[in-house]
Formats: structure tokens, sequence, C-alpha cells
């Protein structure tokens, strides 16, 4: 789902613009509520419904925070597809959902200037990583799940998936050895859980109470003083060489956020949360 950002004006007629929109289920204050729970629970049932009785239609259900409105039909699909992210905005719409400004941070929402980084050095490297992220997927597996033989072996598989995909990922973010560090693993899947839980328990709240309860009701603060023991040595060694000939300089995500002009003058923090970001962004 996409969410338009709207300037204040247009914000004023939201509601009514809302109320326009045939509901699924009840729009009444109770009953509404009510359709939110139906929907936590059976929400591709509610969305079949609207469907039938909609076709070719928009209409909104409630969950526990909002209405979300549902587009069907070529025609807004179309729509959708060509909207520029001035008018329809994923990044608006993820902070909408989990609240990332309060939790990942506001430079991180508000200056993401590591995601031009992912569409441009990690993408033209791909090829030249591909036998690293190899090695670490077949690695990850056979230290993750440690058959013997031909045994089989009962495993938790999301679990596992998570520290695979985090050792996989962290190969390219910061490299061997800290990708394999368990307690950098451990760190980075609990971090996206923490998010994600934040996000709800901000979700609850008035808007002008988030900044406090992401600080003291969230453990997002305290995973960044956690990432910081595991990359804050590695950064500044990384910083004794800047703009000398490295020729063993790793080729790695934690490098290319270093060289940006502002990742050389961001604080050993942001460069920390930009990587757990990465990681969340990775894992969840």
């Amino acid at each position: 789902m996409c969410r338009a950002r709207l300037p204040h004006s247009q914000k004023l007629t939201l509601q009514n613009q809302l109320d326009a929109i045939p509901t699924v289920g009840s729009s009444t204050w109770l009953g509404s509520w009510w359709a939110s729970v139906k929907f936590l629970t059976k929400g591709p049932e509610v969305v079949q419904e609207g469907y039938e009785k909609y076709k070719g239609r928009p209409f909104k259900v409630a969950d526990l925070y909002r209405w979300t409105v549902v587009l069907s039909g070529p025609q807004f699909v179309e729509e959708v597809r060509k909207a520029s992210d001035d008018e329809l905005s994923f990044a608006e719409a993820a902070n909408d959902n989990m609240k990332l400004e309060y939790t990942l941070g506001h430079d991180i929402h508000y200056n993401p200037y590591h995601i031009p980084i992912i569409r441009s050095q990690l993408t033209r490297n791909l090829g030249i990583l591909c036998p690293d992220i190899r090695d670490e997927i077949v690695t990850a597996f056979e230290e993750t799940l440690d058959l013997r033989g031909n045994e089989w072996k009962s495993v938790p598989a999301v679990q596992t998936v998570q520290k695979v995909v985090c050792r996989t990922s962290n190969r390219i973010f910061v490299g061997l050895p800290l990708c394999r560090n368990p307690d950098w693993i451990d760190l980075n899947v609990q971090f996206t859980l923490d998010v994600v839980k934040g996000g709800l328990i901000i979700g609850l709240v008035p808007k002008v109470l988030a900044p406090l309860v992401a600080r003291f009701m969230t453990s997002v603060p305290g995973s960044a003083r956690r990432g910081m023991k595991h990359l804050g040595p590695i950064i500044e060694e990384r910083r004794k060489h800047l703009g000398k000939a490295w020729a063993e300089k790793p080729n790695d995500f934690l490098s290319w956020l270093m060289d940006d002009p502002q990742g050389s003058q961001s604080s050993v923090r942001d460069l920390t949360l930009r990587i757990l970001t990465l990681n969340f962004a990775a894992i969840h």
C-alpha cells in the first residue's frame, strides 16, 4: 500500500473524502473498531468481501490505527503504477505504518542518503559480490543447520531463514568477520523485531508523546549503543585510511557509506543506525 503526501489544505478535506468511499463493515466509531479486529484476524476474507461487493471501485477497511483504502480494477492499478513519489510515497507509507521517524530516527527518515548508495554502488557491485554472497549462503546454511551425513533434522524455519538472510546481507554491508559474529547477528534480528514492535506501540499514543515513547519504551536506543560497540572500532580504523591509497580497502556498504560526502562527516552512531536500518529492510 502507498500513501500520498498531502498538503495541509488537502488534509483538511481528507475525512470528507474518506466518508465518500464505501466501507466494508460498519463506519461508526464502535462498529469500525470491531471491524478492525475482524480485519486483523480475517484480513483476506474482508478484502475479498469488498472486492466482490464493490468490483472495480475503491473501498475502505478499518484497521487498528486508520482507514485503509483498497483499490481494484485496471484503471486504478494503472494510476497507482504511474504515480510519482510526490503523489504516492512508499517511504511515507512505511513511516506512517511503522513510525520510522521515531524508531529509526529523524535523520534516517528525512535524510536517507544511504538510499542513493543502494541504487548506485550496491547495484553496480552485485556482480562482483556474487561469489561472496554464494559463499556466505552456503557457509551460513552449513553452520546453522549443522547436519551430519544424510540425517533428518527439525529446524525452526523462520529463525533459520532470518539468520541466513542476516549473515548474507551483512557480508555485503560490513564484510568478514563481523557478518558471522553471533552477537551482531542476534542484534540485527532483534533490532528488526524491536522496530516493528516500537512502531505498534507508538501508533497507540498521541503524536506529541511519540518521541518520549520511542526513547523510553522501545529497545532501539539500546540497540544503537550495542551496535556501536561492534562498528565503532571498525569505523575508526577505516577513517585512518580516508584520503589515502588503500590497496586492501573493503568493498562493502560501510565503505561506500563512509565515502559519501555526508557519511564521511557522520557520527559513529549515525553510521551504525544506517547499517541497522539496512538490516531491518533486509530481514523484515
